[in-house]
């Protein structure tokens, strides 16, 4: 009798602790999805401005952009193109590095503090090797949650100054289909894009950059007009500049380089063409009809 009582009390404080055990987990389920919820809404919200042309997202006040860098990729016809400036500011010094990383059949570059971007690559392809993926899509996984996961670490530390973009391309299944180009977002989130410039030099190579790119152009063609856009920029910026790198993702062949040697001479053109331009162009406001005439005055 003494057993089965000491029995049904046991049955009933294993119900009770049961029932707790469940009104907790719900309850907690309750405060995911409002914090998520919220999350969403506001990451939405964020994502709506940025397609509007807004692309830096909110800002706090007294928050400085320390990229010291241009970075531009397009999508082209027979694959995709990054081409990017070698000045890289690390604590008060500027050097030279090279920014186009390359891992895991995928190449990827940065805008925005170097540490964060040394601690992104130290952990991204063990995250993509650990999880063995077999096509872009879910490599793109396995970046959007290591973006997220150095974001959510020095946020805070950082106060609103750890935002790392970055340009991130491949073939569809790695080592074939075609090339991809995608824009991951310091918040962990990636979209799908044919073209970008990002880093501190951006909005300048932007506006030049909405006249030139065309899909139908071919990476060879985009690999000069990104060199011209560097060559551009650190006229008017001090943090872009160096002879860049190119590297290409190629349709069904995967990643490849331009010689530095061609690289260099299509520089040095560029340079010659953009002291040319900056002599001609008030001339030419003035006088339209310069652009048409022939011989040295020729543009």
């Amino acid at each position: 009798m003494v057993r089965d009582m000491t029995k049904v009390a046991s049955d009933r404080v294993a119900q009770f602790i049961e029932q707790k055990r469940k009104l907790e987990k719900k309850k907690t389920e309750r405060n995911l999805v409002r914090q998520v919820t919220k999350e969403t809404t506001d990451f939405i919200e964020r994502i709506r401005k940025l397609k509007e042309g807004s692309r830096r997202g909110p800002r706090k006040p007294g928050v400085k952009d320390k990229s010291s860098t241009l970075i531009v990729a397009g999508k082209c016809k027979n694959g995709v193109v990054m081409i990017a400036d070698r000045r890289t500011m690390r604590g008060t010094e500027y050097r030279e590095e090279k920014k186009i990383c390359e891992f895991y059949k995928v190449i990827t570059a940065f805008a925005g503090l170097t540490g964060l971007k040394d601690k992104f690559l130290e952990m991204v392809e063990g995250v993509l090797r650990s999880t063995r993926a077999v096509n872009l899509s879910e490599a793109i996984v396995g970046v959007e949650d290591t973006m997220a996961l150095i974001s959510d670490r020095y946020k805070e530390r950082l106060k609103g100054e750890a935002r790392i973009v970055a340009l991130l391309a491949g073939l569809e299944y790695l080592s074939s289909g075609k090339a991809k180009l995608y824009h991951v977002f310091g918040d962990g989130y990636a979209e799908e894009i044919n073209f970008l410039c990002i880093g501190h030099g951006a909005p300048y190579a932007t506006c030049l950059a909405q006249g030139l790119y065309k899909e139908d152009l071919s990476i060879e063609k985009m690999a000069e007009i990104g060199i011209f856009l560097v060559s551009w920029v650190e006229n008017v910026d001090s943090s872009v500049g160096g002879i860049p790198d190119v590297v290409f993702v190629e349709n069904d062949k995967g990643i490849g380089h331009m010689e530095r040697t061609k690289v260099k001479q299509i520089y040095e053109n560029t340079k010659r063409v953009v002291k040319m331009w900056t002599e001609l162009l008030p001339k030419a406001i003035e006088h339209p009809k310069i652009l048409t005439m022939k011989g040295k005055n020729r543009f």
